[in-house]
């Protein structure tokens, strides 16, 4: 096939005729011509591909040394970098000759030369010993590079002289982009696929250089017509001047001592405690330094004296060595390093060609100098007829592009951006989008289709970016559009909030200034298209009036920086923003309590710039880590005498080490490297001080989504997801699409959050910083800060906080600092801390034991078994949450609710009673619940009702579950209405109960054996229902064993009791009664908990005992 833009054909490269006469092989114009520019391409891409890969070698090293098939001789892993680099060098004074002697067949060497570093590549891919890999990654790769840089730096300095300089630059290029592309690939996909990828793909062998090939030719002919003599005879004679040797000694050893840095520098950055991906940032820092220097170096040895230039370097190379690398314990001194030994010591290189001319000018005879001198002039004669032949052509083109031009002036003075656009979307009126609609539906205007999109988004910008928009849409930022989808669902839609409100609202955000102009990104028809998370933002053009104005006064999401959205890394800056903003800004509520700082904290820490534990000092301030140890991470740690962290620990520690100081931190507190695990003494009092821990935290770091303790941290080691931000500039403004985080999604979902553990870590903690998969936030006591809201580094008085839109099940609304006690508050404790998981149900008390001393610290109100003893008897009428059943759990009493696994809740009306108790009665309007068709009921008088309750007799002793009750006990009849998973019958329409029975549902029989009904029932609203309490199957059998019979003991008689202020339905003269089952030793056991009508225990006989629950 042949090359459209230069003529050649493939056949040309590889067939060349070294006899014919006619040889028109490889002809261009000189600079600045089109294939002046592209040969420059080639080379430069030739460069950076060829040197870039062994200069970074040393990101294969540490992978090669820490991740399983080479661990076992890693020692000789190095020796692939120094052998690629070393033969490199080895192999082209010998390809050079060879150049020399066959200048016909150098545009082949080339072609061979990509074949062999495919080759090498490909074979390093599934090398599965160091050896194979020493051959395949070292000699082989050597060879091919040496084959196609060699006659590509020939060709070049033939033709294109000025460009020689630049064009080595592309060597500092490639060691810039390689080492962080390599790495994440590595991490990302493995070695296999890594190297794979690299060879045929990304290195590009096929995608780079191969159709760059064909612009690699000689200037000129290579033919005989010219009369120019191509192959020539070899002197050898320079190896008899003592200069030769002195220059090619120094270079010698500069060349041994240059490359160590390079293959050793990410391993030595992962052993202070770098990640990986910091560690190839400094081999990158390195190789961009070396680009600068070799620029100053290169100017200087051309207008200074060279030997001074040389030494100059060699000073500057040996100082940064033993003075930063030498003394580096942190990542500042590393980078300090990297530039300092790139620029120095990577400079010298571009000395060598300043030194050749000066040896060479020592070491040649005059006469043949001059010889030399006149053969140039003779080729360069030639060059001037081919340019002046090229020349007179290019004018008579110019010439007719001129007339073109001129004849079409009008037709390019209308030419705007909507030439980029596709027929369909140049129609669509972008602003109008945007613009709020009057009507009270969300305005939702089809802008696009898929398929359509796809297949125009080479052509139409506005297409490309519908795409990249959707596809963020996708964890791995690849979502297969032909895969699911069918062509009814493809349609693209710009959708206005269906509730009105800001982009910033769906992640959880209230702020003090109003959105941007924004629609939401949506596919398929309405009725299918799921909560939306694209938002599309709009920044109007100047030329509608009002771009700037809306800028300044509406919150946008946050642009990303390049490297966030390229890699998903962290930014560093916003973060320290956030903290620096809390410390300055928010004054006393978001600094350490008075009371708690007097506490003695005796407690380790990490220090995490020498990794070893330190005792804490009183004003030592520390950062906690929150996170899930999970259930394959079996590992403990038993502190060493020397007080020094493990050589491995998880990823998730290992990144917060790497987080601690990046932010400035020197200290951290992880509990399973800071707390002895092998002395139960030690953690039972750290437990017991877990409240003072996470309080006296100056911030927390809690891994909202890590599976287990190896996951590691989100933008540290592993990368953030979905942060690529699509931009289009259209004429009537920009658009960008941002991913947006629901907080609301993941409302107490998260790994994390399903944890019992974590709920007091955060409640107890003064900030927390939270890793997300897609995003980074931080809540203080004050604000509430996130990732896509833009800093306010202009003034602008930006202030965000947790939005409240309903109940958070993540636990955030609980407010342990409320100094006032709020039933309200314990209950939504107690149902958040039941709804998550616990790997050892022995740890229910110890997981939320922090949590219940900061409530009983404020409130003056001290916990028996989790229930406060100052409100202890409406404490006792916890029952299992509508959604759940519950299991017994031994190791708790009971009548506690620590003493079942599952969800627990109160009723609504317990919590809220404090907001009516006091209201005056007589202004009570009485709603009567529906009659029995038994009997009758009459209001009863709200005046005359007293209260009546049990009476505790004892509390229980330490490590003893018994507790002694007062009270009467009554024996009711039940019967099981509907087994588990039964269908509900006969519910209303708008019932908030579910259509199938969760448990076993069973009710209470009266006096004359009819069905009494709950009048209450579980849910917010009062409901009437025939289930007075739900069971698991297995605790039914026990009421079957005793004839569906059981007793009841009386809690408390309530006068009135209301759902909810909103409705304001009463219940007048209601009892509270807990079910038990007797012992054979005289003890029971609470089962369940019954809401009934005073008048149906009233019913009953009843006996006054003394019973002890257990």
């Amino acid at each position: 096939m042949e090359h459209s833009d230069s003529g050649i054909s493939a056949a040309a490269i590889l067939e060349p005729n070294p006899s014919s006469s006619s040889e028109t092989v490889a002809v261009f114009q000189p600079y600045p011509s089109k294939d002046a520019w592209l040969f420059f391409c080639a080379a430069f891409t030739v460069e950076a591909l060829v040197w870039g890969l062994p200069l970074s070698y040393g990101v294969f090293q540490q992978y090669y040394g820490t991740h399983g098939t080479f661990n076992s001789n890693r020692n000789n892993i190095a020796i692939v970098g120094a052998l690629a680099l070393g033969a490199l060098y080895f192999n082209a004074p010998f390809v050079m000759g060879a150049c020399k002697q066959f200048p016909f067949h150098r545009r082949r060497m080339t072609v061979l030369g990509l074949l062999l570093l495919i080759s090498s590549l490909i074979a390093a891919s599934f090398t599965t010993a160091v050896w194979q890999l020493i051959l395949a990654q070292g000699l082989l790769y050597a060879i091919g590079g040496t084959f196609l840089y060699i006659p590509t730096l020939i060709l070049l300095d033939e033709c294109l002289t000025l460009f020689l300089g630049i064009t080595s630059a592309g060597t500092g290029v490639g060691g810039v982009v390689i080492p962080p592309v390599m790495s994440w690939a590595l991490l990302k996909y493995g070695m296999n696929t890594a190297l794979r990828i690299w060879a045929v793909s990304i290195n590009s062998k096929v995608v780079f250089t191969g159709p760059l090939l064909p612009f690699i030719k000689p200037r000129i002919p290579v033919s005989s017509n010219l009369g120019i003599t191509w192959s020539r005879e070899i002197d050898f004679g320079f190896l008899r001047h003592p200069i030769f040797w002195f220059m090619q000694t120094g270079n010698v050893v500069q060349g041994a001592g240059y490359l160590i840095p390079t293959i050793f520098l990410p391993d030595f950055a992962c052993s202070i405690g770098l990640s990986t991906l910091t560690a190839s940032f400094t081999l990158s820092l390195l190789n961009a330094s070396s680009v600068i220097g070799q620029i100053i170096f290169g100017r200087l040895s051309g207008k200074y004296n060279v030997t001074n230039v040389i030494i100059v370097s060699t000073l500057g190379s040996a100082a940064s060595v033993f003075l930063l690398w030498g003394f580096s314990t942190s990542i500042y001194l590393l980078y300090a390093f990297s530039i300092a030994y790139g620029f120095f010591a990577g400079g010298l290189s571009s000395c060598w060609i300043s030194g050749l001319h000066s040896a060479t000018s020592l070491m040649c005879d005059p006469l043949q100098a001059a010889s030399e001198y006149l053969e140039t002039a003779k080729e360069q004669l030639e060059l001037v007829k081919v340019q002046y032949q090229s020349a007179e052509a290019t004018y008579e083109k110019a010439k007719s592009l001129y007339k073109a031009i001129e004849s079409s002036q009008s037709r390019y003075e209308q030419f705007d951006k909507v030439s980029n656009l596709c027929e369909s979307c140049a129609a669509i009126q972008i602003a109008t989008t945007f613009r709020r609609q009057s009507t009270s539906k969300p305005h939702r205007r089809k802008v696009g289709d898929l398929f359509h999109a796809i297949e125009n988004q080479s052509s139409c910008i506005f297409c490309k970016f519908l795409i990249d928009a959707f596809q963020i849409g996708s964890e791995d930022q690849a979502e297969r559009l032909h895969a699911h989808l069918t062509p009814r669902d493809t349609s693209v839609y710009f959708a206005q909030d269906r509730e009105d409100k800001a982009w910033y609202t769906k992640a959880g955000i209230d702020t003090n200034l109003p959105a941007c102009p924004f629609v939401w990104l949506q596919t398929g028809p309405p009725t299918a298209t799921g909560e939306p998370h694209i938002c599309i933002s709009f920044v109007p053009s100047l030329e509608n009036g009002q771009g700037s104005v809306n800028a300044n006064k509406s919150l946008y999401p946050r642009q990303r920086s390049a490297l966030e959205a390229f890699n998903g890394s962290l930014n560093y800056d916003i973060l320290k923003f956030w903290l620096e903003k809390c410390h300055t800004i928010h004054g006393a509520e978001c600094q350490l309590n008075n009371t708690l700082s007097t506490l003695p904290l005796d407690i380790y820490l990490i220090d995490v710039q020498t990794r070893r534990l330190i005792r804490r000092n009183h004003d030592d301030r520390f950062v906690a880590l929150s996170y899930v140890w999970g259930k394959g991470t079996s590992t403990s740690y038993q502190r060493t005498s020397n007080q020094t962290l493990p050589a491995s620990i998880p990823q998730t520690m290992e990144d917060a080490i790497t987080f601690t100081k990046r932010i400035g931190e020197r200290y951290l507190w992880i509990d399973q490297l800071c707390i002895d695990q092998m002395n139960n003494e030690e953690k039972h009092q750290q437990i017991d001080i877990m409240d003072q821990i996470f309080a006296s935290a100056d911030l927390t770091i809690i891994n909202l989504d890590g599976q287990d303790a190896d996951w590691g941290l989100p933008g540290v080691s592993r990368p953030l997801l979905q942060t690529q931000q699509p931009t289009v500039r259209l004429r009537a403004g920009q658009l960008m699409a941002t991913y947006i985080y629901s907080i609301w999604d993941n409302n107490g979902n998260s790994i994390w959050d399903s944890r019992g553990w974590t709920l007091q870590e955060r409640l107890l903690s003064r900030r927390c910083i939270m890793f997300a998969k897609s995003s980074i936030s931080m809540i203080c006591r004050t604000e509430f800060f996130h990732d896509s809201v833009p800093m306010d580094s202009e003034g602008k008085g930006v202030r965000t906080w947790l939005g409240d839109d309903y109940f958070r099940e993540d636990g955030s609304g609980i407010n342990l600092d409320e100094e006032e006690w709020d039933f309200k508050n314990f209950d939504a404790l107690v149902s958040v801390f039941t709804s998550r998981e616990l790997t050892f149900q022995s740890d229910a008390l110890n997981a939320c034991q922090g949590s219940l001393n900061r409530m009983s610290h404020k409130t003056g109100y001290a916990f028996c078994f989790g229930l406060p003893i100052r409100d202890f008897l409406r404490a006792l009428i916890w029952k299992p949450h509508h959604e759940h059943v519950l299991t017994r759990r031994n190791e708790f009493p009971s009548w506690s609710w620590l003493g079942w696994s599952s969800r627990i809740e109160y009723s609504y009306w317990v919590g809220d009673m404090a907001g009516y108790l006091n209201e005056d009665s007589d202004e009570l309007s009485y709603q009567q619940s529906p009659p029995s068709k038994r009997r009758r009921t009459q209001p009863p008088d709200p005046n005359s009702l007293q209260p009546d309750s049990a009476n505790v007799i004892s509390y229980p002793d330490e490590g003893s579950l018994l507790l002694q009750i007062d009270s009467t006990v009554v024996k009711f009849k039940l019967r099981l209405m509907r087994k588990h998973g039964d269908l509900h019958r006969n519910l209303k329409p708008n019932s908030q109960q579910s259509n199938r029975a969760v448990g076993d549902h069973w009710t209470l029989l009266g006096s004359d054996g009819h069905v009494l009904r709950d009048v209450a029932g579980e849910h917010p609203r009062f409901e009437l229902t025939d289930a007075f309490f739900r069971l698991k199957p297995e605790y039914s059998e026990i009421l079957a064993k005793q004839n569906n019979e059981a007793e009841l003991i009386f809690i408390e008689q309530w006068p009135r009791i209301r759902d909810s202020a909103a409705s304001n339905k009463w219940l007048y003269n209601m009892v509270s009664a807990l079910l038990v089952i007797r012992n054979p030793d005289g003890t029971a056991w609470r089962l369940a908990s019954v809401l009934l009508k005073s008048e149906d225990w009233q019913a009953k006989s009843s006996q006054r005992e003394v019973l002890s629950l257990v």
